[in-house]
């Protein structure tokens, strides 16, 4: 019958009409078509979902940084004006770090520690604790407080536990005075505690809208130590968009996922 989609051949093989085998082959190629396109598809959103991530990281990474180096600008001038005035009394100190911290919530305090040992504070009251404090002997702080000594430049530990208690980032500055001989020798250091939850607040890890999780890593600014401080440690391994904060003692390591 000419309307069959079958055909003898002259051998007596049964065949298929060419207009079946096309519409056969059209078939397949709009199954194939379909799911290449669902795949791009899915490869495109993909990809726009990591570059989502990577650019509110982006903008978390910029505040972080920001914050960590602004708060450290400040008491560096402190440390420049005891380099100068290394006789420099309780009075005058607590003088010019209340200037220096003002309204700066995320700056808990600032200490002097002459000869390493903490006899400076401001503000005091709530951090009397602190005081007496001797850097060479506190198990916890003493290697960051001996490598910025040894470094001659700015150390930032932590997080730490904190004697007046919760937690913060220690930016430690060696203060080094003119012996008048043409060198110089060690007055001690100047630490400025920053607290850790309005850092994190202030830099928008905190916020219950933020679309993404994030994790850091990098425990007293080592970039290759993968003790993670903030979030969880599994987010570096769910393949998450990475950046990293640059500090001016070290980095931490940044890591997001949707």
């Amino acid at each position: 019958m000419r309307g069959n989609a079958l055909i003898r051949s002259k051998a007596g093989q049964t065949l298929m009409r060419p207009s079946v085998i096309a519409a056969a082959i059209a078939f397949a190629v709009t199954v194939v078509a379909g799911f290449y396109a669902d795949y791009q598809n899915r490869v495109v959103h993909r990809q726009q979902a990591r570059a989502d991530v990577s650019e509110q990281l982006g903008l978390v990474r910029a505040r972080l940084e920001g914050n960590i180096n602004g708060n450290i600008q400040l008491v560096r001038g402190l440390a420049a004006v005891i380099a100068a005035q290394p006789d420099i009394g309780q009075e005058q100190f607590g003088k010019i770090a209340q200037r220096l911290i003002g309204d700066h919530s995320q700056l808990r305090n600032i200490a002097g520690a002459p000869e390493l040992v903490i006899s400076l504070m401001y503000p005091m009251q709530g951090n009397e604790r602190a005081i007496g404090l001797d850097y060479r002997e506190n198990e916890q702080q003493r290697d960051a407080a001996l490598r910025a000594v040894e470094s001659r430049q700015m150390i930032l530990a932590g997080p730490v536990d904190l004697l007046q208690g919760g937690q913060g980032f220690i930016a430690r500055f060696p203060v080094f005075v003119d012996d008048g001989n043409g060198g110089d020798h060690l007055w001690g250091l100047v630490s400025a505690v920053i607290d850790v939850d309005r850092l994190y607040a202030d830099s928008g890890l905190l916020a219950p809208d933020l679309p993404i999780e994030v994790a850091i890593a990098g425990k007293d600014a080592m970039a290759d130590d993968s003790t993670v401080f903030f979030g969880s440690s599994e987010i570096f391994g769910d393949d998450p968009a990475l950046s990293q904060v640059t500090l001016p003692s070290g980095n931490w390591r940044m890591a997001a996922i949707p």
